[in-house]
């Protein structure tokens, strides 16, 4: 049997192995309704949660601080991956001061997996700066329970002189976004 797209859509005379009869297809199935995410190749994004937080935040601690922004996602596979993406800013608050920003899968810090502390640690040097954080992690978190991701950040330094800020007002309209995307494997 020939198969046949008609002006309006349709398709007819689709056949598979095991299948007697005719198949028709309408338009409006295939662009209507939920295509389940065991369908979606790899790669694709499955879902996405964001959070965001426009304060400042400050510590002169060598210890990592938690920034009070987190956000939490449920994946749909064990074997999916989650992309983190954050963006804020660091502000070592004068010279001669470090800021240093990471992201913790609840009690895990991921850059030690990196065999660091900080994402990214900014060293001032002569004078003070602010700079943008953004840091993007593919991570693996092996489960189809809720995470929760948060920042955290310090003063490597650890000079209680200086206190570093985390999404620093000194930067005009600072708002930091912690971005978690489900991605298939």
């Amino acid at each position: 049997m020939p198969t046949i797209i008609s002006g309006d859509g349709t398709i007819t005379g689709l056949t598979s192995t095991g299948i007697s009869a005719a198949q028709t297809v309408s338009a409006s199935s295939i662009t209507t309704g939920t295509l389940p995410s065991a369908r979606l190749p790899a790669g694709s994004v499955l879902q996405v949660v964001q959070s965001t937080v426009n304060i400042q935040i400050g510590t002169s601690s060598r210890s990592m601080v938690t920034t009070g922004l987190s956000a939490s996602i449920t994946p749909s596979s064990a074997s999916n991956k989650i992309l983190v993406v954050l963006n804020t800013n660091c502000d070592t608050g004068n010279s001669n001061a470090m800021c240093g920003v990471t992201i913790y899968r609840g009690g895990t810090n991921l850059a030690t997996a990196l065999g660091t502390t900080n994402f990214s640690p900014n060293y001032a040097g002569s004078s003070r700066i602010i700079t943008a954080i953004n840091i993007n992690y593919l991570d693996s978190p092996a489960t189809t329970s809720s995470v929760t991701y948060t920042p955290y950040f310090n003063n490597p330094t650890g000079s209680t002189s200086s206190t570093v800020y985390f999404n620093s007002v000194g930067i005009e309209g600072a708002i930091t976004t912690l971005t978690l995307m489900e991605i298939a494997a």
